[in-house]
């Protein structure tokens, strides 16, 4: 009985370690929209106004796969996370 109880945990740990927790929220995403760059802009920044604060902004920048080198002018598709 214990193994098999030990052996439960350990499939649900490798479960949610490779596929993510399943009970997690997910984040109302809005439609894609344009933002054009400004001087001084960072992903952080842009990340801090499309982003809800219970949701990861790190994981946000991945996912919306801009170049973090960013210049004035650059316009970019991102949507944003509440």
């Amino acid at each position: 009985m214990k193994n098999i109880i030990l052996s439960s945990l350990i499939i649900l740990m490798a479960f949610v370690v490779l596929v993510g927790n399943p009970l997690a929220e997910k984040p109302n995403v809005s439609e894609p929209f344009t933002y054009k760059v400004q001087k001084g802009d960072t992903l952080w920044d842009i990340a801090e106004k499309n982003v809800s604060p219970k949701f990861d902004k790190r994981e946000w920048i991945y996912e919306m796969d801009i170049d973090p080198l960013l210049k004035p002018g650059d316009t970019i598709t991102i949507v944003s996370w509440k």
